[in-house]
Formats: C-alpha cells, sequence, structure tokens
C-alpha cells in the first residue's frame, strides 16, 4: 500500500510543474521564478519524508535520517532543474526575480 501511496506523491510532485507553466503561459503576466524556486524549496521535505518513511523499513531510524535528507536534497535540485526545463519548453524564460 505505501508503494502506491508514494507512486501518487511522486505523480504529483511531477505533474504540478507542468500544470503550472500552462497557468502561466496562458493566464499570468507576472514572474515565474519565485514559484520555481519555491516550489523546489517546498519539495525537499516531502521527498526527505518519502525517503525517511521508506528507508525506516531497512535500515536504523538515525542513519535512515541522514541518508533521507541527502537523496531529498538531490531529489529537489532534479525537480527544480525539471520544472526549468519545463518552463523552457513551454517557452517562459523570465527568471529575473527568482
Amino acid at each position: 500500500m505505501t508503494f502506491k501511496i508514494n507512486l501518487a506523491v511522486i505523480g504529483l510532485i511531477i505533474s504540478i510543474p507542468v500544470l503550472l507553466c500552462f497557468i502561466f503561459k496562458y493566464y499570468s503576466q507576472i514572474s515565474i521564478g519565485p514559484y520555481v524556486l519555491g516550489y523546489s524549496i517546498l519539495s525537499l521535505p516531502v521527498l526527505t519524508w518519502l525517503c525517511y518513511r521508506n528507508l525506516t523499513k531497512r535500515i536504523d531510524g538515525r542513519v535512515a535520517m541522514i541518508v533521507a535528507i541527502a537523496i531529498g536534497a538531490v531529489l529537489s535540485v532534479l525537480v527544480l532543474n525539471y520544472f526549468m526545463e519545463i518552463t523552457h519548453y513551454f517557452g517562459i524564460k523570465d527568471y529575473e526575480a527568482m
């Protein structure tokens, strides 16, 4: 059951940038930069929590927390890169406010 929940959360994390880019491309005139940065920062605790929840089943809690923070940070940077790539595909190139 937790595997399905994890996949649903990861799918949600991946699909929200596409929705936000669509909204900013067609309905908004403000900069998307702060939203991209904020989204990647907010994805850090969610991804860290997912990793921690999965790692505690296999290793000790303290070690799992350290490893989960490291993995969560890497995944958060990957989410930032993914979001910036999606905005590039949509033709949104206004990152002045970030």
